[in-house]
């Protein structure tokens, strides 16, 4: 690894030149602000290593800021008896970066045509009014931390945060909360995001839409075998022994029609698109069950059977 590419500097930059560098490498690539971008996790421990590196490359504590990235996580692992994972090089508290899944209702209008739809998203940001301290007048009710001079990190040993200011990079000196954010540092506000839902999109289905997961939930309990919807039809007896023609009603407004010759199988489903099968259920009402009565001995002699 050359630590100097990894932080951006000339070969004999200054002291000075490679925190400066550092500070501003950190504060883009830090866990916090990474949300949830594993990627840059990643790479801010290999800025952590190149900054320990080069400030220390005449000290003899220079063998261990040599180690790869994975031997970095498996002495930690040693040391400490945790793994990390994602973001796990310190234990951050409160993230405004975290998603939730947003959940997305669909119809069996959508989950057959697709569909384009307004959803509204709570999102946090820093508020501007006490720069993200959640302090009153924070320039007056803060101090930048001595520890750390303001970075957010161990100055010893920096893959882990300060343990004076807990990684915030200030020290609190009137605790006087903000009048915008009452104190909690973030300001939560509501937004519209259009999303586009693809044809057939299934129950539990979960995509990403500018930074925020969602999930598809249908809102109708009509069976889907192989991606095509099925539908329930009551069919009365004379429709099923005649046969004709059926307006089959997928969703309210929209009717597929069905042609039969009559007697047809009731045991099966019957494609009446490429995405809708339809099952047809025998409807038999009093006055055809006594006609059927009536016509018992029709049908005893035409199948055969005794007494």
């Amino acid at each position: 690894m050359n630590y100097y590419e990894v932080l951006g500097v000339q070969p004999g930059a200054s002291a000075a030149e490679i925190k400066k560098r550092y500070y501003h490498l950190a504060k883009q690539y830090h866990p916090d602000k990474a949300n949830g971008d594993e990627a840059k996790a990643k790479h801010f421990l290999k800025i952590q290593e190149a900054y320990s590196f080069l400030m220390n490359k005449d000290s003899p504590t220079e063998k261990y800021y040599s180690y790869s990235e994975e031997e970095l996580f498996d002495q930690f692992y040693e040391m400490f008896g945790f793994e990390f994972s994602g973001f796990g090089l310190n234990n951050f508290e409160n993230s405004a970066y975290e998603n939730e899944e947003q959940e997305v209702q669909i119809s069996i209008k959508e989950y057959l045509n697709g569909t384009c739809k307004p959803i509204e998203v709570s999102t946090t940001s820093d508020c501007i009014i006490c720069s993200g301290t959640g302090i009153h007048d924070h320039h007056v009710n803060t101090r930048v931390c001595a520890a750390c001079k303001g970075t957010g990190f161990d100055s010893a040993m920096p893959i882990f945060t300060c343990n004076s200011c807990r990684g915030k990079g200030y020290n609190v000196i009137n605790n006087v909360p903000c009048n915008c954010c009452e104190g909690k540092g973030m300001i939560t506000s509501k937004k519209s995001i259009s999303i586009k839902v693809s044809k057939l999109a299934q129950h539990g289905d979960v995509f990403v839409e500018d930074g925020i997961k969602f999930i598809i939930n249908h809102t109708f309990s009509n069976k889907i075998s192989n991606g095509r919807l099925i539908v329930s039809h009551d069919i009365g007896i004379v429709k099923w022994l005649c046969g004709g023609i059926m307006m089959i009603t997928v969703y309210d407004g929209e009717a597929i029609c069905f042609k039969s010759s009559g007697a047809f199988d009731l045991n099966r489903r019957y494609a009446i698109s490429d995405d809708v099968l339809v099952e047809f259920k025998l409807s038999i009402n009093s006055r055809h069950i006594d006609i059927l009565k009536k016509l018992n001995p029709v049908f005893r002699k035409i199948f055969k059977l005794t007494a």
